[in-house]
């Protein structure tokens, strides 16, 4: 009989039982040590005073046969073996379930086979040649329909910046788009338009490189391209215009920019405004002290 490497512990059933509550530490050690070797041995243990001494790991085998003799009540011991009660039961319990979870196995098994025969002797719908059906099967969209010809413009506008793009299947492509226009009700037009912007955008143009991203960030590319363009002020060098290696320093309260030509020989044009700093009025806090002198200086006078 092949057991299961593990079986249910009840603890109640060991502490309620009155011999077994006041057993001391090495009594309780060597009860659970035969009942572990009982249950890997096939519910059975041969009594030999050298088999307890190695069992309960002690060097004398009087002792192992004394502490035998103190919780051998437990056990049953019929013509020189061993054997628990609990134990055998809580075997065949095992064995039980095991079979009957074998025999639920092979039914369904059985079951499953003859539903796959069922199916093998079902008809076939018929097909005017192989080549129709492989080429219906796989090209499901045709090449004038809406789905493939957003999909086609999005791939030639990317083949435009990289000639060398890899072909993608425009099939599987085109399945997106017809999601797009069925599920998430998008109208040709849109879908086109979006596909213009995306693919002249410095940023979306290298993040939308198929159907499916195009679909992701759908309403995001509509916003974008709704959002009015912000124009960045140019800057170019104060001495010779260029706009590369650009540094800018201020003069008369303004940036001013120079390339790292200009700047070695400080070359540069006129300001566009000259400031006469004797008519800009000087901060008041700079004047307080000059007030303060002056009222001291006519109390000493008095």
């Amino acid at each position: 009989m092949s057991n299961s490497p593990a079986f249910q512990f009840y603890p109640a059933d060991l502490i309620s039982d009155p011999e077994v509550m006041f057993w001391d530490m090495e009594s309780v050690g060597c009860y659970w040590q035969m009942i572990t070797y009982l249950w890997l041995n096939s519910g059975k243990a041969e009594i030999k005073p050298e088999f307890f001494r190695k069992l309960f790991r002690v060097k004398r085998a009087k002792k192992a046969e004394l502490m035998w003799i103190k919780i051998s009540k437990k056990f049953d011991c019929i013509d020189g073996v061993v054997t628990h009660k609990r134990v055998l039961e809580e075997m065949e319990k095992q064995a039980a379930t095991r079979l009957a979870r074998q025999c639920a196995g092979k039914k369904g098994g059985e079951q499953k086979q003859k539903n796959l025969a069922n199916a093998k002797n079902l008809p076939l719908a018929k097909s005017t040649s192989s080549s129709s059906s492989s080429t219906s099967s796989s090209n499901i969209y045709s090449a004038t329909c809406d789905s493939f010809i957003l999909s086609n413009m999005l791939f030639q506008g990317i083949r435009h910046r990289k000639p060398d793009y890899k072909q993608p299947n425009l099939q599987t492509w085109a399945g997106e788009i017809d999601k797009m226009l069925r599920l998430d009700k998008r109208t040709f037009g849109k879908i086109e338009a979006v596909i213009k912007w995306c693919q002249f955008d410095e940023f979306w143009q290298n993040n939308i490189l198929s159907t499916k991203k195009l679909r992701q960030h759908f309403d995001k590319l509509e916003l974008q391209m709704s959002k009015p363009a912000i124009s960045k002020p140019q800057t170019s060098c104060v001495g010779c215009g260029a706009t590369d290696g650009l540094k800018y320093s201020m003069e008369a309260g303004e940036k001013v920019y120079r390339c790292p030509k200009c700047r070695a020989t400080k070359n540069s044009k006129p300001l566009p405004v000259e400031l006469n700093m004797k008519s800009v009025p000087e901060p008041k806090y700079l004047n307080v002290g000059v007030e303060v002198k002056k009222q001291t200086e006519s109390l000493g006078d008095r």
